[in-house]
This record gives structure tokens, C-alpha cells and sequence, in this order.
């Protein structure tokens, strides 16, 4: 009885798999599981290109900058009611996520400098997800900084998964129909002394009044103006509503802007906020998803800051990718579901690329200063040929490359000489043609 159950679930994997077109994801083969082991490797960088369908990404020519990461996943002790949690392990810090109904939400992180726990927590994903689909949400959380400083984050989160396409790895294999799934978060970090923590603790409901300036100086009265106004030229007041001289209606006046005054409701630790300096970052990673497998075979992430909020222009803070090797996604052997999407595509022979068009194809950077990389994967030998045309449809610039052999190809198309704004690029391989608006600056 339990080897046909066993059957019957393998069959519903591999059904539910094959009808998505081998680009979604699922709650049965994606998300993280106690138990579940795996290793990365870091690499360099590389601009993760365009996004579609039919792209080539190669990061068959990264090289390891640190090869041994391990990330595993366990239960922790305490369960939430209708919820699964797990935490992952990786690079000496935990993620603590929380599985709800068809949501995958992250809790928080902790390592032995830093926590950061979510009272509104990031959605990641919702399940199933498949090309096209996308989520945003807002999230908030606070928490300490390498144990000296308090913080708190908040901001937005948007979930897009925005290419399919051929993957090739660093190690040299090629695997077809991958999904990427990019996240961008824009969120604002304040930090403030832990001196002030016990201010900051404060329930949120301790409030205080204060004066509001705006307010107050709203009401148009000016107490100078006033003053000045009710004194003659011999010094005594020519106010007929003034009685006993010109210091008990001097005295009536400054009642009058008391009361004038505007005041308003403000928590202590919302004040202290304010008095902290803010940045601004944006975050964005990427993840490729590859059928048979429940985590991700590559990730880049990139982060961007602005010092203010005025502050148009972005520094770059980090930017690094990781490389998950597939031998080395040691889950594999109790995982059935997966495991019979792997077997099932290498009997069919289907890891290779297979799409309508025969070739698939990447470039970047898009914006475009100078130079402009194209990435070409050929099913077949093939002539290569670039046009670039202008916003009015003329042909600015022609590029015949000649003859290539079927594999992965790279091109350098020059345009500095391009004026600024849009231009439509035409690939030509062969007698197909791809199309894609590059936009110069």
C-alpha cells in the first residue's frame, strides 16, 4: 500500500510539472524543507541581462571566489498554528520563513552581531509561480546592529518572474527551461544608539503633545505685528478694548496666541526616530529555478544605497553571485518528487535547449553607454547578422558577424556614436529574427 502511494505521488508531481510547462513553482518541489542540505560557491558578478523568454544566461566563464558554502535547513522548536516554519542556515546567519496556506513569508534574520525580526513580514512567494506572475508587498521589522546600534527597516518588496530560458553553468552544463524570478526591495534603515533603547521600548501607545509649528504659524497671527500695532507714538495704547494700560492688553494678546496654538499626538519613539539619520537602499536578486530541483541553481545580488531621499543618483554597495552546483544538492536522494522530474528529462533527453526559435540570446547593459554585449546560444551553425535602427525607423547600424558553429557565441556591438533615447536591435540568425529596445544615454 504504501509503494502505490508512493507511485500515485510521483505521478501527481510529474503531471502537475509537465502541464506547467516546466516553469512554475510549486509547494510540493519548491519550498524549503527541514532536513533539506545543499552547497554554494561564490562568484563574480555579472549583470544577469534581459528579460523575456528564449534567454541565454552563460556563466560558464565565472571563476569560484570562495567555493565552500554550506546551507541547510531545520525545524525549529516552536510551531505556529496553520503555519510550517523552517530555518535556513547559510554563511553563519539564520532566516527564519513561515509557510502559510499558498505563502512563503521570511520572518527575519540573526547572526552573532545582528537580528532583525519582521512585526509585518516579507512576502516572498506565492505558490504556484510561473512566468509572468509577480507580488508586492510592503514589510517592516526592527532589531540590533552588530550590538551597538538599534535599527529598523522597512519598505517593498516586488516578486517578478520575468525570464525563462537556457541556463549554462559555470561546471559547463546546459540546462533548458529555467525560470528566473527577480525581487527588487527599496526599503529605508534608521540607526540609533543603543543608549536609547530603553526610550525606544516604549510602548507604542506612550505618547506625548507637542507643538505643531505648521500648525500654529497656519493661523496667520503675528505677535510682533500685534504688539507694534496697538502702541501710538507717545507710548500709550490706542486700543479702546485694552484696559489698565498698555501691559494688561499686551498680556491679553499672548493669551490669545496661546491659545492659537496647535498641538499634536506624537510617541516618544517615533520622536526618536526622527532625530536618526535614514538611507536608503535597493536590493535586487535574482534566482534561477531549473527543472528537478527544489532550490535555486545560481543567485546574483546586487545593492544600491542613496544617502538621501533627494539623492537621485545610487553607489553601489555590494554586488556578488553564488553558484549552486547541481551534484551537490545532497537533498536529492529524499526528495521523490524532484528526483522523478530529473529522471524522467534525462530518459526524454530534454536538458538541452528545445525552443521554437533556434537560437537563444542575452545582452546587456540596457541602459547603454558604449558598448553593448550580445550572447548568442546556436541549436545549429548559423550566419549572425546585428541591425540597430533609431526611434524613427532608420538604419543606423549594420553588423554582419559571418558563420558561427552551434554553441555559445559573444559579440560587442560599439555605440558610442548613437544618439541618446531608444533604438530597436534586430538579431538575425539565419532567416529568424529577434527583436529588443535598447535604450542609449
Amino acid at each position: 500500500m504504501k509503494t502505490r502511494t508512493t507511485i500515485i505521488f510521483l505521478i501527481m508531481c510529474l503531471s502537475s510539472f509537465l502541464l506547467c510547462a516546466q516553469t512554475t513553482l510549486t509547494i510540493n518541489l519548491q519550498t524549503p524543507r527541514a532536513g533539506d542540505a545543499l552547497y554554494k560557491q561564490q562568484v563574480n558578478y555579472k549583470d544577469p541581462g534581459r528579460r523575456g523568454e528564449n534567454v541565454v544566461w552563460d556563466f560558464s566563464r565565472l571563476k569560484a571566489t570562495n567555493e565552500d558554502y554550506r546551507v541547510y535547513y531545520f525545524k525549529p522548536s516552536k510551531e505556529l498554528e496553520d503555519t510550517t516554519l523552517v530555518t535556513c542556515v547559510e554563511h553563519r546567519t539564520m532566516y527564519g520563513y513561515a509557510l502559510t496556506g499558498d505563502s512563503l513569508f521570511l520572518l527575519g534574520f540573526e547572526n552573532t552581531g545582528s537580528k532583525l525580526v519582521y512585526e509585518k513580514p516579507e512576502l516572498c512567494l506565492t505558490y504556484p509561480f510561473r512566468y509572468g506572475d509577480s507580488i508586492t508587498d510592503t514589510y517592516k521589522g526592527a532589531g540590533r546592529y552588530k550590538n551597538t546600534l538599534l535599527t529598523e527597516a522597512e519598505g517593498t518588496l516586488t516578486t517578478v518572474a520575468d525570464a525563462t530560458g537556457t541556463l549554462v553553468l559555470p561546471d559547463g552544463d546546459t540546462i533548458a527551461n529555467v525560470l528566473r524570478v527577480r525581487s527588487e526591495r527599496c526599503y529605508t534603515q534608521r540607526l540609533l544608539p543603543i543608549d536609547y533603547e530603553l526610550d525606544y521600548r516604549l510602548p507604542k501607545n506612550d505618547t506625548i503633545e507637542i507643538e505643531d509649528k505648521e500648525a500654529t504659524q497656519g493661523t496667520g497671527t503675528d505677535s510682533t505685528a500685534v504688539a507694534e500695532g496697538t502702541v501710538t507714538s507717545e507710548g500709550t495704547n490706542n486700543d479702546p478694548g485694552m484696559k489698565n494700560g498698555s501691559n494688561a492688553g499686551i498680556r491679553n494678546q499672548q493669551g490669545s496666541l496661546e491659545n492659537n496654538k496647535k498641538t499634536r499626538q506624537i510617541t516618544r519613539r517615533h520622536m526618536l526616530l526622527e532625530k536618526t539619520d535614514s538611507v536608503l537602499f535597493r536590493t535586487e536578486a535574482c534566482r534561477w529555478y531549473a527543472p528537478g530541483y527544489r532550490y535555486p541553481l545560481f543567485e546574483t545580488i546586487r545593492n544600491m544605497a542613496h544617502l538621501t531621499r533627494k539623492d537621485t543618483a545610487e553607489t553601489a554597495d555590494i554586488a556578488t553571485a553564488f553558484y549552486f552546483p547541481p551534484s551537490r544538492h545532497t537533498y536529492l536522494e529524499e526528495d521523490p518528487g524532484n528526483q522523478a522530474v530529473l529522471d524522467s528529462l534525462l530518459a526524454a533527453g530534454t536538458l538541452a535547449p528545445s525552443d521554437t526559435l533556434l537560437f537563444d540570446y542575452n545582452y546587456y547593459p540596457n541602459p547603454v553607454r558604449s558598448e553593448l554585449n550580445v550572447e548568442l546560444l546556436l541549436d545549429l551553425p548559423s550566419a549572425v547578422t546585428f541591425r540597430l535602427f533609431d526611434s524613427s525607423g532608420t538604419l543606423v547600424m549594420t553588423s554582419q558577424e559571418g558563420s558561427f558553429p552551434a554553441g555559445v557565441h559573444y559579440f560587442t556591438l560599439n555605440t558610442s556614436r548613437l544618439r541618446f533615447g531608444e533604438h530597436l536591435l534586430h538579431i538575425v540568425v539565419n532567416h529568424q529574427t529577434a527583436g529588443a529596445i535598447i535604450l542609449k544615454f
